[in-house]
């Protein structure tokens, strides 16, 4: 899965307020908007996806379980803080278990790519 497609999928499902991807945007620094629920917070998860992924350009490949690692601690990271509020708690939630969809449904994608036509079952071809 491509980086930008990741959060740019991941912002369609949880919402643009939360997530305002810049779909023509050519750098990470102008691939969010200012306007996000949780700006702060978002900004520095999405960048540091990006660096953890060794990312050089928002089309670059992306590590599923590395992603998912990523995306956990910063969960733990809110629900340690003593100031987060039921609303960062309730989209933190909701970031991961989309999250944890999408990267799966890719990690599955990938799978079945690199399988032969003659491994595939009939009901998966």
């Amino acid at each position: 899965m491509k980086f930008r497609h990741f959060i740019t999928a991941l912002a369609d499902r949880i919402g643009r307020h939360q997530i305002p991807v810049e779909n023509h945007a050519t750098e990470i620094r102008y691939f969010l908007g200012h306007d996000g629920v949780h700006h702060d917070f978002i900004t520095g998860l999405v960048r540091t996806i990006y660096c953890e992924n060794h990312c050089g350009h928002l089309d670059a490949a992306i590590d599923p379980q590395l992603t998912m690692k990523t995306i956990a601690g910063a969960r733990e990271d809110i629900i340690k803080a003593r100031d987060t509020d039921i609303c960062q708690f309730r989209f933190v939630d909701a970031l991961c278990h989309e999250a944890r969809e999408l990267l799966l449904l890719a990690l599955k994608n990938e799978e079945r790519a690199s399988l032969s036509p003659g491994q595939l079952s009939r009901s998966e071809a």
